[in-house]
This record gives C-alpha cells, structure tokens and sequence, in this order.
C-alpha cells in the first residue's frame, strides 16, 4: 500500500475538520469564531493578535472592510438548490492544489501551533 502524501493527509484532516462544523465557513469571522472554539486560548490568541502595537493588524483590518464586492443581480442561480453547491473553492499554485476556503497564515512562526503534525506545511 502506497504511503500518503503530506497533501492528501492534510485534505483528510480538512475533510474531518468539516464534518465536525455545523454550518459552512463562508468569511473570515466564520473562521475566526472556529478557529476560537477549536484551537486552546493560547494558540488562538496568538493567531488572533499581532504584534506590538498591532497598526499592521488593524491596517489590514481596515483595508479589507474598504473592499467592496460587486452583487451580481438578475443571475440565474435555479442550479443552486443548497448552500452546499455555493463554493469558495479555488486553485493556487500554478493550479495544482484546490482550496476550500482561499485563505491562509501568511508566513509566521509556530505554524505548528495550529497542525503539530505537518506545521508550515498544512497552513
């Protein structure tokens, strides 16, 4: 039997992860607010905060309440019957990896905080 790449363990865990919400994670406060219940205070709190003063946190913060997106009305959504078939889904990587979610832990350290398996690697 062929062992599993780091990739294909990592989506497994995505799809354990999954199962385990209730509902689907659809901004960044969605994940916040689980990334809160499923990580300790700790490493929560460190994910959370920046550091020092936090300008460049709230910078960002900021920056991103300033996007606004565009609706698009009149659009033929009859294939849409569920929430479920509405995706966020995306590709990186020169198109070879499929996120759910296009959102990721810019470069910082103690990856392994949130995935102390494959640490950088899973974020």
């Amino acid at each position: 039997m062929q062992t599993p790449t780091i990739m294909q363990e990592i989506k497994e865990e995505e799809k354990k992860f999954e199962k385990k919400t209730s509902r689907a994670l659809l901004n960044i406060e969605d994940y916040h607010q689980q990334a809160k219940k499923t990580l300790p205070k700790m490493t929560y709190e460190f994910f959370r905060n920046g550091s020092d003063d936090q300008l460049t946190l709230i910078d960002n913060e900021q920056a991103f309440r300033r996007i606004k997106l565009r609706p698009k009305v009149l659009i033929d959504v009859s294939s849409h019957l569920t929430v479920d078939s509405i995706s966020c889904k995306t590709q990186i990587l020169n198109s070879t990896t499929t996120m759910s979610f296009p959102c990721m832990i810019a470069p910082a350290a103690l990856h392994c905080l949130a995935n102390r398996e494959h640490g950088e690697l899973a974020t």
